[in-house]
């Protein structure tokens, strides 16, 4: 009876769980929901993607996929509002009643949304950038088509008026007949160095801006501004990227090859740009008249470090190694020169080989604070150190013959007849070890039609110069020059310099800008000022440019600039033809009108 009575309390309690959760089963299929499902579209049927479906009152939402399809699950109701948006559209709003029982529980919509047009007023765009009067921006794209064997964006300098090169293979540069050492090169506010002992093209090897990192490049070739330094010819002034993406760009080829990254980290507050660049010009030099084993290789590494530390607060690095090595042996030369009518060859026979190297290395660090938008205050720490080494032993013997041509070409040698012999021995053991440091304050402020500029900087110099160089002439058994009892070096340079400089440098300059009914017009005006303590001298340098726009002709701008430009003596200027210093040197003046 007990098992009995068991039983049946089990068969009920069962019973009973049963009857409860079909009940609640049944209560739950009553108060199911509604599923709204469709597209929307624009008035051509193009999907609408990211188009907002919101249910008024219920606090729910969806979001259209790339077809415009969109499902929203909503509770039971008798009457359902739903609101369709999207940034360019009209928004729509309709009303959906709720299916009786008996029907389907699903609701297709389709939404066509028609474009929202709105007439706003006239609107003027005013630039905030004041015009650089005398600077010119070159486009880097010219710069890709241009043939380049020297890999520099220097390269581009040479076909603007004014400015030349006689070495394809140089990035350096004369403007207006002046000397290389006459033209300032910026890299992001950083006065660049380069080494002083190179001589030629062949050995430069690599310029220091790398054309994968730039962004823009600006070049004055006279009447530049006051906040530019103190040289006399040109300025390039180039700005490096600051990478929004990550980015990488790698190229090969003969003559060498390079390597570049960008992007963004520690949550876009580090944007970082770095280049590897190698060169040889081992083939280009291999078609010269000098015969000979040419190996030359040039490697360089740069990297733009940026962090922001608050919205106010930025810090940056500038960092660059570059080394570059010239090894050459030749072999013998063979130059023909003279008329069609009085013609001559000579040949050079050479013993010996050359080997230099330029190891630089370049630093700068920058703190930048901008308190308000119109101030912003800068302060730069660079630091500039190259160890250098030339050396060379070549003998060289020459044989200079008279051709005589033949009657039937003009090209063709008939005859030969040998008018001089003799030989020339070179020799050069010279090392320069060079340290450059500066610390500057730059600071700008920028009114509503104004603009002010200033800067103080203090640069040392330090330079440890060896020069240890002669070449011997010997003509027919003859030393030249010939004084009968001795021999004689044509030329000797012999020297142990060591060298401080100690620079002081400010400047100040201000920009007006004027808006007339007729007339839109610039006017600049700066002093510089440079002191150094070789040889006590303070060179002061007044400048002031003026640009002019006639509002009815905005395509025409008049400018004209003028100034006195002062370029104080560095440790290469202060050494004489035979390598002594000559401390009392002053700084070589110019003045522009352009």
């Amino acid at each position: 009876m007990h098992l009995s009575n068991t039983l049946m309390r089990e068969r009920f309690f069962l019973i009973f769980l049963m009857f409860f959760f079909g009940t609640i089963h049944g209560n739950a299929s009553a108060q199911s929901g509604i599923v709204f499902s469709g597209t929307v579209v624009d008035s051509t049927g193009t999907a609408v993607a990211g188009a907002n479906i919101i249910a008024e009152g219920t606090g729910k939402g969806a979001v259209s996929d790339t077809a415009g399809r969109c499902e929203l699950s909503l509770p039971y109701a008798k009457t359902y509002y739903l609101i369709v948006s999207h940034v360019g559209y009209e928004t729509q709003r309709r009303t959906f009643e709720a299916p009786t029982s008996g029907e389907t529980r699903r609701i297709e919509y389709r939404f066509v949304l028609g474009v929202r047009s709105r007439q706003i007023s006239e609107i003027t765009v005013v630039s905030n950038r004041l015009p650089q009067n005398t600077m010119q921006r070159l486009e880097m794209k010219d710069f890709r088509q241009l043939p380049n064997p020297s890999g520099g964006i220097e390269t581009l300098l040479k076909t603007l008026p004014g400015v030349s090169s006689n070495n394809e293979l140089s990035s350096q540069y004369s403007v207006r007949g002046g000397n290389f050492d006459e033209n300032l090169v910026y890299v992001n506010d950083i006065e660049i160095h380069r080494p002083i002992l190179v001589r030629s093209g062949q050995q430069e090897g690599l310029s220091f801006i790398n054309p994968d990192l730039v962004e823009s490049v600006d070049f004055s070739a006279g009447g530049f501004e006051a906040r530019y330094g103190d040289k006399m010819s040109s300025v390039l002034d180039v700005r490096y990227r600051r990478p929004k993406e990550f980015a990488a760009n790698a190229s090969i080829g003969l003559l060498g090859a390079s390597l570049s990254a960008e992007g963004l980290a520690a949550g876009q507050r580090l944007s970082y740009l770095a280049g590897i660049r190698y060169k040889t010009s081992q083939y280009l030099l291999g078609t010269l008249e000098t015969d000979g084993e040419y190996n030359p290789d040039f490697f360089d590494i740069q990297s733009l470090l940026t962090y922001r530390i608050s919205e106010k607060w930025d810090v940056g690095v500038l960092a660059d190694v570059a080394q570059n090595r010239y090894r050459f042996v030749p072999e013998s030369r063979s130059t023909n020169f003279g008329t069609l009518y009085q013609s001559y060859n000579l040949k050079v026979y050479y013993d010996g080989k050359e080997e230099d190297r330029y190891t630089s290395g370049t630093g700068a660090l920058t703190l930048n604070f901008r308190p308000t938008d119109r101030l912003t205050l800068k302060l730069i720490g660079s630091a500039y150190r190259s160890h250098e080494r030339e050396t060379f032993d070549i003998e060289g013997a020459y044989l200079l013959d008279e051709l005589f041509l033949s009657e039937s070409s003009s090209s063709a040698v008939d005859s030969t007849v040998n008018i001089g012999v003799g030989s020339e021995l070179s020799h050069a053991r010279n090392y320069t070890d060079t340290k450059i440091g500066t610390f500057s304050h730059a600071g700008m402020f920028y009114g509503e039609n104004y603009s002010l500029r200033w800067s103080a900087a203090y640069h040392r110099e330090s330079t440890d110069d060896r020069m240890n160089e002669w070449v011997m002439v010997d003509s027919a058994g003859y030393s030249v020059p010939y004084d009968g009892e001795s021999i004689r070096l044509k030329d000797s340079r012999r020297a142990d310099n060591r060298l401080t400089v100690n620079r002081l440098t400010a400047y100040l300059q201000y920009l007006r800008k004027f808006t007339g009914s007729r007339l839109n017009w610039t006017f600049t005006a700066g002093l510089r000022v440079n002191y150094n303590d070789v040889n006590g001298e303070t060179v002061v340098s007044p400048r002031i440019s003026a640009t002019l726009q006639p509002r009815a002709v905005p395509q025409l701008t008049g400018r004209f600039a003028a100034g006195m430009y002062g370029q104080p003596p560095s440790c290469r200027e202060l050494r004489d033809a035979r390598g002594r210093m000559n401390t009392a040197t002053k700084a070589q003046r110019s003045v522009h009108y352009v």
